[in-house]
């Protein structure tokens, strides 16, 4: 009986040690090895990568707004923006779009958008009179707000205004944003730094 179970193994052939696996080399693998072209392409950050670069150089950006410079930064095909007027030694006025200015039924924030804008800390909207021939009653909003004192901390403010952007109103990226800035008296002013496509005037796009 030992010799017949003896055959059967021998007929099963090499026995292969189940601690030591054989290990099969793919082909092309010396060339796996090799750098690849893309190697040296740059690749794109990803976007939490994205935002808190956009989120520094916006304070970077915020303290160089004097009085009466308006810098606007806001969705390029949404009607979500937030925007940032300078008052100088008095500090700086800072607002988010609310419904009052949101004219597209598909743009205008829900219920849980307000929840997380009222969680953020922004106050208002402003109730403000009604215009001329309005029904009674009724009373136009203005937008949610922060009025700061100077010094103006321009670090905290970049990190509501991208928490808004990105969290509040959907932007996805940095790069669905655009901005303009200008003066009270019309002179427009340019902070390349933001990276963002710039808003231009009609008589600067003829």
């Amino acid at each position: 009986m030992e010799n017949g179970r003896g055959a059967e193994r021998d007929r099963s052939g090499p026995q292969q040690d189940p601690i030591t696996p054989t290990v099969t080399r793919p082909r092309g693998s010396a060339a796996a090895r090799r750098p690849r072209l893309t190697d040296r392409i740059p690749r794109q950050p990803d976007t939490h990568s994205a935002w808190r670069t956009f989120e520094a150089a916006l304070a970077e950006v915020l303290p160089l707004l004097e009085e009466d410079e308006y810098l606007t930064i806001g969705s390029k095909r949404r009607q979500y923006y937030v925007q940032f007027a300078g008052q100088g030694h008095h500090g700086m006025r800072v607002e988010a779009v609310s419904n009052a200015f949101i004219d597209e039924p598909v743009d205008r924030l829900s219920d849980v958008q307000h929840e997380h804008i009222a969680a953020l800390g922004w106050d208002g909207p402003e109730e403000t009179a009604p215009q001329p021939g309005a029904p009674a009653g009724a009373f136009v909003q203005g937008n949610f707000y922060l009025d700061m004192a100077a010094p103006v901390p321009a670090a905290r403010v970049a990190e509501l205004a991208c928490a808004t952007l990105r969290h509040v109103y959907g932007v996805p990226h940095p790069g669905c944003l655009e901005y303009r800035a200008f003066h009270r008296r019309g002179a427009e002013i340019r902070f390349p730094t933001l990276r963002l496509a710039r808003v231009q005037r009609p008589e600067e796009v003829e």
